[in-house]
């Protein structure tokens, strides 16, 4: 009895020292994984430069800083904007500046001036209208524009817009072009300088305000051809990229919920009206996350208007943008099959 009680008090003694071994090795467990929890968020966010063209439908990065979301997204955002392209091109050339917010064609001059292999990080609106044709009412359609004189921006969107226009990578051949700031269409129309002029809103609401202009065509007769984007330089890892997304998703859905607030944080940074920031934002769609999943089906047909805005562009090796995409909307690849 005596050797069995022993035996019963020893083997109590070993589940009770294994129970206290197996609890504590459980506790450190979870204080490794509560640990590394808390240093993973802890983590000081990363620091990311951006240079953006004087564009309304870019500030939503700066709505992003406002509303405190880089910082939810671990990011610390820096925004620069130029005045002019020029100093555009200087700035996301610098090797401090991470990544740009540019036009389609512009990323296309980017990767040539910069000599680097530059990458999509999203696509951050399409043009829906908001690119025009104003012309002449005697000028019907966009067939009569052909050799008119019409008032194209030069280092501009206006020039790719031209090409979808007249279905050719070298459209000037099918016009006089008039280097004239957008600005500058109403005078030019008065003094009759120019037959049409390329422009945007609200610039194209006051040229259509004169009965004898009239809206030839948009970049509404183009779905999805014309678009910005936001890029990085190779340095700028997929993590940091995946951040950058899901900060500008955040960011266009908040916006979404309250566009007024945002066209009024616009002008106040802008210095103009709210209905001026409306306005001109009514011409195009900021990609959102339900946009943004369907751009998935449409890699090809985005590298694809990539490549002939680089043609339009006159840049060589035009065809190495072929691909481009299917790495950000990886869908595409199956697509294509």
């Amino acid at each position: 009895m005596f050797n069995n009680s022993t035996q019963a008090k020893a083997g109590a003694g070993n589940f009770g020292a294994c129970c206290k071994s197996s609890c504590s090795r459980l506790l450190v467990c979870m204080f490794c994984i509560l640990s590394f929890t808390s240093c993973e968020s802890n983590k000081p966010p990363t620091p990311l430069t951006i240079v953006v063209g004087s564009w309304y439908g870019f500030y939503p990065l700066y709505y992003a800083i406002e509303q405190g979301l880089d910082h939810k997204h671990q990011l610390r955002l820096k925004i620069l904007e130029p005045s002019n392209i020029f100093n555009l091109r200087r700035s996301y050339l610098r090797d401090e500046v991470d990544a740009a917010a540019t036009s389609m064609l512009e990323f296309s001059n980017a990767n040539i001036l910069s000599n680097q292999a530059l990458s999509p990080v999203i696509i951050t609106d399409f043009s829906a209208g908001g690119d025009v044709i104003v012309a002449h009412k005697s000028l019907k359609n966009a067939d009569a524009l052909r050799g008119k004189r019409i008032a194209v921006p030069s280092q501009g969107i206006g020039s790719y817009f031209m090409s979808l226009t007249f279905e050719d990578s070298d459209p000037f051949k099918y016009f006089t072009q008039i280097i004239i700031p957008e600005t500058e269409c109403e005078q030019a129309f008065q003094h009759e300088q120019i037959d049409a002029c390329v422009t945007y809103p609200p610039l194209s609401t006051h040229l259509l305000a004169n009965d004898n202009l009239h809206l030839v065509t948009s970049s509404e007769a183009f779905p999805n051809q014309i678009f910005d984007l936001l890029w990085a330089k190779p340095h700028v890892g997929a993590d940091t990229k995946a951040k950058l997304v899901n900060m500008w998703l955040e960011a266009i859905d908040v916006i979404k919920k309250d566009p007024e607030n945002f066209y009024q944080f616009v002008a106040a940074i802008a210095n103009v009206p709210k209905e001026t920031v409306s306005e001109a934002m009514d011409g195009i769609i900021l990609v959102d996350s339900d946009i943004n999943r369907r751009l998935h089906k449409d890699g090809m047909a985005l590298s694809a208007s990539l490549v002939n805005a680089c043609k339009v562009a006159k840049h060589d090796k035009c065809e190495t943008f072929k691909t481009l995409f299917n790495e950000v909307y990886a869908g595409s690849k199956q697509v294509s099959q």
